[in-house]
C-alpha cells in the first residue's frame, strides 16, 4: 500500500483578491438537489488491485470509466499519458487535476483492443465538486445529477494506516497514521444503520473494507475530503449548457462593443432571446430521449447497456447499409439490437434518430405525433404497448402524445 497522489498545485494570482482561472464549480454552477434521494446509491465496478505501485490515480480514474463504459480500462497505460500530461513521469503519483486533463487529452484505451482506442473515450471536461456548502451534499447532487450517464467522482485523501481494517469498511473517524495522499472513486452513498454514509471505491482488492468499499459519515468525510480536490467528469448535457453559455457570451461581448443606438439594443435582445430558445429545445429533446431510455430499461446488466444503446435500436438487414450503422453503431447483437462503442455514442445516436424524425427526414416517421411515432418504433407486433410508451415519455416532458414531434425542435 504506497501513497500515489500529490497535492493540486497553489493557483497563482493576478490580483490580491483574485484567482486567475479559478475551477469550475458544480456545486455553484448547478446548486444542490432538492428532490428526494433514495436510501442507498451505488455504482460500482470490477474492485481493482494496484498492488505496491504508486498507480492510484490511474486505477481509480479506470474505475470511474468502467462505471460508464461496462469495459475495463488499463491503468498503466492511463498512468503513463499522466506523466505526458505533467511533462514528466514520476514515480510517485500525480495531483487529480494532472488526471482529469489526461482523460480530456488522451481518454481511455479499453484493455481489449476490439472494444476501441483511447481517443474514442476522451472526456469533454470537468466540474470542480467542492466548493460553496457541505461537501457531503455537494457530493451526493453532483452523483444524482450524473446518473443517467454513470458519471463518478475521482478524489482523494490523507489515507490512515488503521482504515484499510475498519470493520465493514466503515471509518469511525480520521486517527491514525497518514500513509500519505490516495486517491479513490467515490461511487454513491449508502444508510447503514439509520447513518447516511459517503461511499469510495478504493483499489486495494476486495479482500479490505466491504469488499473493497469504505465509507465516510458526513463529520468525518467533511474533515478528511477537499484538501486535495473533488472532481466529475461533465455530463453530455452539460457540456451543451456550457457551450450555450459561451455562444452568448461571445454575442454580448460583440454586440457590447458596438452597441450605440436602441436599434443595436434591440436585436441584441433578440440575438439572446434566440440563443435561449436553443437551450429550451435541446433540453426538451434531451428530456424526451432520457425518458426512452428509463422507459427501455437501462440498467447495469440490461440488454441497452451491454449494448451502449439507450434507446434499444434495432438494425436492418445488411447492418453495413442500415439506419443504425450510419448514427454509429459498431456491430450488432444475435437479435439485431445495434452496439455502440460507449454511452456517449449509443445516446448521441438516440437524439439523432430522434431528430430526423422530428425533421420528417425518415420516411415512415414523417409529421407524426408522439404516440404514432411510438406505434412505429415501439410496435405492438413485438410485444410493446406504444400507448403506454408514448404516455410515458410525454409526461416526461410535459407534453400530449397528440403533439407533432416537431415541438421537439
Amino acid at each position: 500500500m504506497k501513497p500515489g497522489l500529490q497535492k493540486l498545485p497553489k493557483r497563482k494570482w493576478y490580483h490580491k483578491r483574485f484567482w486567475i482561472k479559478p475551477y469550475l464549480s458544480h456545486s455553484k454552477t448547478f446548486g444542490a438537489i432538492t428532490e428526494p434521494l433514495p436510501k442507498e446509491y451505488l455504482l460500482v465496478s470490477t474492485i481493482l488491485n494496484q498492488g505496491s505501485t504508486y498507480k492510484c490515480t490511474a486505477y481509480s480514474a479506470c474505475a470511474i470509466q468502467e462505471s460508464q463504459h461496462a469495459i475495463q480500462f488499463d491503468p498503466d497505460d492511463f498512468y503513463y499519458h499522466e506523466g505526458i500530461t505533467a511533462g514528466q513521469q514520476s514515480d510517485t503519483g500525480y495531483d487529480l487535476k494532472t488526471v482529469m486533463k489526461t482523460g480530456v487529452n488522451y481518454g481511455f484505451k479499453p484493455l481489449d483492443p476490439s472494444k476501441g482506442r483511447a481517443k474514442d473515450f476522451k472526456e469533454g471536461g470537468y466540474f470542480q465538486v467542492d466548493g460553496s456548502g457541505d461537501n457531503f451534499d455537494n457530493v451526493k447532487s453532483a452523483l444524482w445529477l450524473a446518473k443517467d450517464e454513470k458519471k463518478t467522482i475521482e478524489s482523494g485523501t490523507d489515507w490512515r494506516d488503521n482504515w484499510i481494517l475498519a470493520p465493514q469498511g466503515i471509518i469511525p473517524d480520521e486517527k491514525g497514521n497518514i500513509v500519505g495522499g490516495h486517491a479513490v472513486k467515490i461511487c454513491g452513498w449508502k444508510e447503514i444503520n439509520g447513518i447516511d454514509y459517503i461511499a469510495l471505491q478504493n483499489s486495494y482488492g476486495n479482500r479490505v473494507g466491504d469488499s473493497g468499499l469504505f465509507y465516510f459519515d458526513r463529520t468525518t468525510f467533511n474533515s478528511c475530503f477537499g484538501e486535495y480536490g473533488l472532481f466529475i467528469w461533465r455530463t453530455q448535457f452539460e457540456q451543451e449548457q456550457i457551450k450555450t453559455v459561451n455562444v452568448i457570451v461571445n454575442k454580448i461581448s460583440a454586440l457590447l462593443s458596438i452597441i450605440s443606438s436602441q436599434s443595436q439594443l434591440y436585436q441584441l435582445k433578440i440575438a439572446l432571446l434566440k440563443t435561449m430558445a436553443i437551450v429550451q429545445k435541446t433540453t426538451l429533446l434531451k428530456k424526451f430521449c432520457s425518458a426512452i431510455k428509463d422507459y427501455e430499461g437501462y440498467f447495469i446488466g440490461s440488454r441497452s447497456y451491454r449494448n451502449c444503446n439507450p434507446g434499444n435500436i434495432k438494425c436492418s438487414q445488411p447492418f453495413e447499409k442500415s439506419l443504425a450503422h450510419e448514427l454509429g453503431a459498431i456491430g450488432q447483437d444475435a437479435d439485431n439490437f445495434a452496439k455502440f462503442k460507449n454511452f456517449d455514442a449509443g445516446f448521441q445516436a438516440l437524439k439523432d434518430f430522434v431528430t430526423l424524425a422530428c425533421m420528417n427526414k425518415l420516411k415512415a416517421y414523417k409529421n407524426v405525433s408522439i404516440l404514432e411515432f411510438f406505434n412505429i418504433y415501439a410496435p405492438s407486433s413485438d410485444n410493446n404497448n406504444p400507448n403506454s410508451y408514448a404516455s410515458y415519455v410525454a409526461k416526461k416532458v410535459g407534453l400530449d402524445i397528440k403533439d407533432k414531434m416537431s415541438v421537439l425542435l
